[in-house]
């Protein structure tokens, strides 16, 4: 995503092989310091791929608490090449609850379809190998999907385009290619999606923490095999082998 926007530039590099030293370029994907200002005062600053601003700097703020609804956004304007983003929000903001998560059945079939695109539905990724990935998927039809270098981004850039566009997440399928650490189920359950699918490892301190939630976690999922740790009650098709 992130339309024309050039995200990699060419480096000088030296490679060390079995056969020798060679020299040559490396495409290497850009990062940006990224400053987001709130009603004129300093918030944060991110450390992200300088696509899709718009939608990092509303998934931020509402998952922060700072922002309820979007429609309370009086202004929103992001510098060229990501120098800054400057919001002006309505003084009645207020942070919103998690939405309620919808009685969401997928199949395993259906995620470990899910499994095989992730890794390949970014082209980035596969040319430089330094962003993270996170997609909305319905069943197990991909919706979008956003990249960043930061694994954190790219969750709050899916938030960010589903609150400014309305989709609803109750219903969801979350994919997403970084480890399901305790601060990403947090930012999950914020978003109200019932269902994170991680191509990575997981932790015991995220793993107490979906299960209280009531989020159904899926990890180490690739295109034969699947990790469902916590409420494995939303996943059809789990049944063991006759003896």
């Amino acid at each position: 995503m992130g339309g024309k926007v050039q995200v990699t530039h060419l480096r000088p590099v030296y490679r060390r092989g079995r056969g020798g030293v060679t020299q040559g370029w490396d495409e290497v994907v850009d990062e940006v310091a990224c400053p987001l200002y709130v009603n004129g005062e300093l918030f944060t600053e991110f450390l992200c791929l300088p696509v899709d601003l718009d939608c990092l700097a509303v998934g931020h703020l509402a998952l922060a608490g700072r922002l309820g609804d979007p429609a309370d956004i009086l202004e929103l304007a992001v510098a060229p090449g990501g120098k800054e983003i400057r919001v002006r929000l309505g003084e009645k903001t207020a942070p919103a609850g998690p939405p309620p998560r919808a009685a969401v059945r997928v199949s395993a079939d259906e995620i470990l379809d899910l499994a095989a695109q992730l890794p390949v539905m970014s082209g980035l990724f596969r040319r430089t190998g330094g962003v993270h990935t996170a997609g909305l998927a319905a069943g197990s039809r991909l919706l979008f999907f956003f990249e960043d270098t930061g694994r954190h981004n790219a969750l709050d850039k899916v938030y960010g385009r589903c609150l400014r566009e309305g989709i609803p997440t109750a219903d969801k399928v979350l994919l997403f290619s970084g480890r399901a650490t305790a601060k990403v189920i947090e930012k999950v359950r914020r978003m109200g999606v019932p269902v994170l699918v991680s191509r990575a490892a997981t932790t015991t301190l995220a793993l107490d923490l979906a299960a209280a939630a009531g989020l159904t976690l899926v990890g180490f999922a690739r295109p034969d095999r699947l990790n469902v740790y916590t409420h494995p009650e939303r996943v059809a098709g789990l049944c063991f082998p006759a003896p």
